[in-house]
């Protein structure tokens, strides 16, 4: 016998409780027929609605079938874990600060986008948008990074624009925060540390590789002590949230 993952169907719910999601799942599960000795397990993110001890829907659930395991999504937890080691390292605090400002910045204007777009296309860039961070998503932080390093050019060029006119403060503000010597080889140590195959973007993410009009200085790379940092952070917030 080979497991199977079938959607069955993609509620929408009114109430979005504990208990009213709950009710949304009970009924489905009695229009298919799923009697309750079936449901043999529940996966959720974690949030307290789903997993409340009273009233979370999970527990209202096993009031049917006591023996339902409800399982903590293993990708959210370590998501949890990861972003909150992250945040005990300043490069990495930093950089999340950095990648937030920008993502609200440009969310914010539908015609900062739009010369954003364009000065990406000027200077042949990736079309990208700025991605948010999300702490439960495990990817959002690299992907962020990613995106950012992609268009970083177009990104400098746009708020040196908004700069050099006087009429922007937060863009002024996000200049200082964004300029090569605070940001841009620290973004490379970060990015080379979350990635899968630090190696290969180690050798990849140095300034002869940036192709763009603005100049980055010599990066003082110390990849081994940054990885060996989160990797103890991040064993040390596994064990004590996840024992």
């Amino acid at each position: 016998m080979q497991p199977l993952t079938l959607y069955v169907n993609n509620m929408e719910c009114n109430d979005a409780s504990g208990k009213g999601i709950a009710a949304a799942l009970l009924e489905e599960f009695a229009h298919r027929g799923v009697l309750a000795e079936k449901r043999m397990s529940m996966g959720s993110d974690g949030a307290l609605i789903m997993t409340g001890k009273h009233n979370g829907v999970a527990a209202i659930i096993q009031h049917e079938n006591p023996h339902m395991v409800n399982v903590h999504c293993v990708a959210h937890r370590l998501a949890l874990c990861t972003s909150q080691a992250a945040a005990k390292i300043p490069y990495m605090q930093k950089h999340q600060q950095i990648l937030t400002y920008l993502f609200y910045y440009f969310k914010g204007s539908s015609k900062r986008e739009m010369r954003l777009k364009h000065i990406q296309d000027i200077l042949d860039d990736p079309c990208l948008t700025i991605k948010e961070i999300h702490s439960v998503r495990g990817l959002s932080y690299f992907n962020a990074l990613t995106t950012v390093f992609r268009t970083l050019d177009s990104v400098l060029t746009y708020l040196a624009e908004l700069h050099s006119t006087g009429k922007d403060p937060i863009a002024s503000g996000l200049k200082k925060k964004v300029k090569l010597d605070l940001c841009v080889a620290d973004l490379m140590k970060v990015k080379a540390m979350k990635s899968p195959h630090c190696k290969l973007l180690q050798e990849h993410l140095q300034p002869s590789k940036f192709k763009g009009q603005h100049d980055i200085t010599s990066i003082n790379f110390n990849l081994k002590n940054l990885t060996a940092t989160f990797i103890d952070a991040l064993i040390d917030n596994i064990l004590t949230r996840f024992p």
